[in-house]
């Protein structure tokens, strides 16, 4: 069994017994797609909502985006052998990391991109069974895919499940 690290503006897609994690979610968004049956996930840590009104050269990366991101995502997951009816969604991160100076709530990136992942994944017709997002603090969240639980660790509320 191996935990495959997922950095910024990264995504992964595994088969159990292996596992992935990212770290430092701040205002950044961690997507995770399941599917129980074959037991495979997908994370991606994606900085910004959305770069389709980026110029073409700040666009070279999708998984740096949330909704170009989760396509990533489920096209591979696909690919690895689920089955998209049985592909299950969570979402963790998404933190305003600057509530002293970012005090509207809706100008925070970390808002913007927990409410594209949300739009995204409706649009797919995804279920998103769970979250942990907002507030104004950092996470590492780990995806153990042999059960679909998301470990998700903070420095302020220690470790928990969803």
């Amino acid at each position: 069994m191996a935990t495959i690290r997922v950095n910024m503006a990264q995504l992964a897609v595994v088969k159990s017994p292996d596992n992935i994690e990212t770290r430092a979610l701040g205002s950044c968004v961690g997507i995770v797609l399941y599917e129980n049956y074959a037991k495979l996930g997908g994370l991606a840590h994606a900085m910004l909502p959305d770069g389709n009104n980026m110029k073409e050269s700040l666009r070279n990366n999708p998984a740096k985006f949330v909704n170009s991101s989760i396509d990533m995502l489920l096209t591979q997951i696909i690919k690895l052998g689920a089955d998209k009816r049985f592909i299950k969604a969570k979402i963790a991160g998404g933190a305003n990391m600057f509530p002293n100076i970012i005090r509207d709530n809706s100008l925070s990136i970390g808002k913007r991109n927990v409410d594209a992942a949300k739009k995204k994944l409706k649009e797919l017709e995804i279920p998103l069974i769970a979250e942990e997002t907002g507030g104004s603090i950092g996470r590492t969240i780990i995806l153990d895919t042999s059960t679909g639980k998301l470990k998700i660790r903070s420095i302020v509320h220690g470790v928990k499940e969803i």
